[in-house]
């Protein structure tokens, strides 16, 4: 698959119109936010399973939608399942759910062996770290390792407050896992003039029998020198391949500098950035002339009448067989954001 072909901004990007996926009803496990989508296709199922982030009055999680049919993955077209049956000693609070893929196929599902891997973000004594849970079928039950694959870092580490929303990709000729993931720091970073306390982000690998990645440290920072729209901080990616050994990869972050205190300020967008390198864990650049697809200033009075605005969230390319393609991200005031989607238009 050869996604340059997708990488450009809002004028080819439209905004396809009601939610994707809506919140749930009050007292629901996710009537707060719905987000964080990461579709693969389920061979058990013959259809798209979807793993979202779950928010609700008292649950953060992850929950289950399955598509209507292969071919119908737009507004009203996604049926919810419930939250996914999770156990083991990370099982709480697990959340952002990534599926461990084929890079070269996005959406494409890897058992390793008889298994499936999944990653997350969850949280222990008081900080967030990355997680690994394995099942025999993508609809569960699916099982934690006891301890974190990817455990914030020590004082002063571009990560020592926490390691969040991860994705994760399997290289068959390596052997190993690659995974990237939004990391915190706690202390100002001397990289970052900018946006000292501004999240990165980062990659680490793994082997699949060991507890514990490996952690390459930041492959994008923000803060530099040079303004642009994801020097403030920079949230989860996706890489993407293309016709030849480069790579590309679909991030959301924000301009908006981080000097105090901790989190992501306003405004999250989507946007892209480059690798020449055949294993993407070095020689990564911002993509500045099709980035930031579009801004919340930007957005259409019809798509403001449907409920985004503020940000646009962790965005989500997902490919058809047919070649239609749709980016989805949760957007929406902050706290109680949706799932939407933008169309590719020729």
């Amino acid at each position: 698959m050869n996604c340059a072909n997708l990488v450009a901004g809002g004028a080819r990007w439209r905004h396809l119109g009601p939610v994707i996926l809506p919140r749930g009803p009050a007292g629901a496990f996710d009537s707060g936010i719905v987000g964080d989508p990461c579709i693969v296709w389920d061979e058990d199922l013959g259809n798209w399973r979807m793993f979202y982030f779950a928010l609700g009055e008292s649950f953060v999680g992850t929950g289950v939608a399955v598509a209507r049919t292969p071919s119908r993955v737009d507004s009203g077209d996604w049926i919810k399942t419930g939250r996914l049956p999770l156990l083991g000693p990370l099982a709480e609070n697990a959340h952002k759910f990534w599926i461990l893929m084929d890079p070269r196929r996005p959406g494409q599902a890897v058992r390793l062996g008889t298994e499936y891997v999944g990653f997350f973000a969850a949280f222990q004594a008081g900080a967030k770290i990355v997680g690994r849970a394995r099942a025999r079928h993508l609809a569960g039950p699916w099982h934690t390792d006891a301890e974190p694959v990817v455990p914030n870092g020590t004082a002063g580490a571009f990560d020592a407050r926490g390691a969040d929303a991860p994705t994760a990709y399997w290289f068959a000729d390596r052997g190993r896992i690659l995974l990237y993931y939004m990391a915190y720091p706690a202390e100002p970073q001397a990289d970052q003039p900018i946006s000292p306390l501004g999240p990165c982000q980062a990659a680490a690998v793994l082997d699949p029998g060991a507890a514990k990645a490996e952690k390459l440290g930041p492959i994008l920072r923000p803060g530099s020198h040079a303004r642009h729209w994801c020097n403030g901080w920079i949230g989860g990616l996706q890489l993407l391949p293309t016709a030849n050994h480069q790579w590309v990869a679909l991030v959301n972050g924000s301009a908006t500098p981080v000097y105090e205190g901790h989190g992501e300020p306003d405004p999250s967008v989507g946007g892209w950035a480059r690798c020449d390198d055949e294993f993407p864990v070095a020689g990564w650049k911002f993509d500045l002339k099709h980035s930031p697809i579009e801004l919340p200033a930007q957005l259409p009075q019809v798509a403001k009448q449907h409920g985004e605005g503020h940000n646009f969230w962790r965005h989500y390319l997902f490919v058809l067989p047919d070649e239609r393609a749709r980016i989805y991200y949760n957007s929406g005031a902050y706290g109680s954001e949706q799932i939407y989607a933008r169309v590719w238009h020729v």
